[in-house]
């Protein structure tokens, strides 16, 4: 069964002081750093871990980021993620208090486009941050596995997205 914790406001101080970390230790101009997925959303249940979304000009200078990353903050570069998608750097890190996955896209990318309007979406619409939650806490209780999870919970997704793409 995958866990969900009640809406906890110590996500929102963990990631500005992850994200202060990042700015320093990558001392990367152009970096855009944003506090994304459920743990974004006030009031939202959500897995424990702190979405952290990096946006740099061009996937060519992730290399740079990426070292600093591991050497300087003791992120796991997970590589073979790029097979499925190559237009993103994933890296996560885990501490005695706290876990953090980080998504390195370009900005102006879909991936970086869609997941800031589907948290803004949440964050706007309470009627649809209900009905995500609803979805999320049925489907917990009937996967146990983090990839089908995420995977049931695509078709909302793709639908609030479209709705929010007209609007």
């Amino acid at each position: 069964m995958i866990s969900l914790s009640h809406y906890n406001k110590n996500w929102a101080l963990n990631f500005k002081r992850e994200k202060i970390l990042i700015e320093h230790f990558t001392q990367s101009s152009g970096l855009i750093i944003e506090h994304v997925g459920s743990t974004s959303v006030p009031g939202l249940k959500a897995k424990p871990i702190i979405d952290i979304l990096i946006g740099i000009n061009s996937l060519k200078d992730a290399d740079k980021v990426i070292d600093k990353m591991v050497i300087n903050m003791d992120y796991q570069y997970i590589a073979h993620y790029e097979n499925t998608m190559p237009y993103r750097r994933y890296f996560k890190k885990t501490t005695n208090t706290i876990s953090f996955n980080v998504h390195l896209v370009e900005i102006d990318s879909q991936f970086w486009k869609d997941l800031l309007l589907f948290r803004d979406i949440l964050r706007s619409e309470p009627s649809i941050a209900t009905e995500y939650e609803i979805l999320k806490i049925n489907l917990a209780a009937n996967h146990n596995d983090v990839a089908t999870y995420a995977e049931a919970k695509s078709e909302f997704i793709i639908r609030t997205l479209a709705i929010g793409r007209i609007r």
